[in-house]
């Protein structure tokens, strides 16, 4: 059965949001890393690490919903959930980090999109019909 439409086109944006994520981390000001302080350059590292690791799970996840796999399909929905979430977790950041607000606006517009999409009848029954195999 063939992939269904406009399915690569969300792998390709999943791929793209997963690397600015990563970008997002690690060029995100700390201003107290720029006062110097060493605790807070600390917790700097360990940010990026922990975006690290997250990339590295969510590019196995990613690739797994690319080939079809039903609990990738499961996973991506509960965290396009989370995406939607995060946003009104993080509007009062908006005068602080405003490019991290429109970051997580269009993570959670693109998960929004993909609650839909994913759960087409077209979509899910391929994903389904994967798994059975």
């Amino acid at each position: 059965m063939p992939k269904p439409n406009g399915f690569s086109l969300t792998v390709i944006v999943l791929w793209v949001l997963l690397a600015l994520s990563v970008v997002v981390t690690v060029a995100m000001p700390m201003p107290a890393v720029a006062q110097g302080g060493a605790l807070f350059a600390m917790a700097k590292g360990i940010a990026v690490i922990s975006a690290l690791i997250g990339a590295a799970i969510g590019a196995v996840i990613i690739f797994f919903y690319s080939k079809g796999e039903n609990w990738a399909r499961w996973v991506i929905m509960v965290m396009s959930a989370l995406y939607i979430i995060g946003l009104l977790l993080n509007l009062h950041y908006w005068a602080l980090i405003p490019g991290k607000v429109v970051f997580s606006a269009v993570q959670a517009v693109f998960g929004g999109y993909l609650l839909w999409f994913l759960n087409t009848p077209e979509v899910k029954g391929w994903f389904e019909k994967k798994t059975i195999v």
